[in-house]
């Protein structure tokens, strides 16, 4: 064992990350550090936990995978590969993070996320991308008194994602619902835009439909969200 003590001897032992957890607890050693993961073959696919965020808006979608093993975020080996449908997903570094990231104009679709491994049988798990919910600007100044009718691109029957839709202005109360049923289409009742700080403005208002999917399966959860907004000027 190391001079500085058995916890320290353990740590520096090559073992696969579930061992040395175990043999860590039975003698009494904390396992709040992070464990010191040098080579990404020692850990299997089935110790960690994916993160996935997909955020689709008019100017692109971002795609981001982060991998989380026993020793905390890990990078894969060179052979491995991390894609969602047709995107290679590089490794890059976001807010100190380690994140597997793509950036395209668009996706929408049943993709497959697949981590490919060369230590095991990696993992291949379907996720939704749901088309953008694409709006028709209303004609003319909006005038909040009265009702608001909104229509976007309608999904496909086979969808499955959440719709919300959320309202801001300057001169409103933020509003932000869920819808029962994306039809393509709602109508914001006469007077559900309320004043904000100031009393009877003028002001422009943007308007936006989110579609969302919330992601738990086998070892994979995030979000996917694909929004679209227009902005129109709004008069009491």
């Amino acid at each position: 064992m190391s001079a500085h003590g058995p916890c320290e001897g353990l740590r520096a032992v090559r073992l696969p990350p579930l061992f040395l957890l175990l043999n860590l607890a039975s003698a009494g050693c904390a396992l709040s550090e992070r464990l010191p993961i040098e080579d990404p073959d020692q850990v299997s696919t089935r110790d960690i936990s994916i993160t996935l965020a997909v955020t689709g808006s008019s100017t692109g979608t971002v795609v981001d995978v982060s991998l989380t093993g026993p020793g905390g975020g890990l990078w894969l080996s060179s052979t491995d590969d991390v894609r969602l449908g047709p995107l290679a997903l590089a490794a890059v570094s976001k807010d100190g993070k380690r994140v597997y990231s793509a950036s395209v104009p668009s996706l929408e679709g049943m993709l497959s996320l697949v981590v490919t491994r060369r230590a095991d049988e990696g993992i291949e798990v379907p996720i939704e991308v749901p088309p953008p919910p694409t709006m028709s600007a209303p004609t003319g100044v909006v005038v909040r008194s009265a009702a608001i009718a909104l229509t976007w691109a309608p999904p496909p029957a086979t969808a499955t994602h959440e719709t919300q839709l959320h309202v801001r202005g300057t001169c409103i109360a933020p509003l932000d619902r869920t819808l029962g049923f994306d039809a393509g289409a709602y109508t914001i009742a006469a007077g559900d835009l309320l004043d904000g700080a100031t009393k009877g403005a003028s002001c422009p208002i943007t308007l936006s439909v989110e579609r969302r999917v919330n992601v738990q399966l086998m070892r994979v959860y995030g979000l996917v969200s694909q929004s679209r907004s227009i902005v129109v000027e709004s008069t009491p």
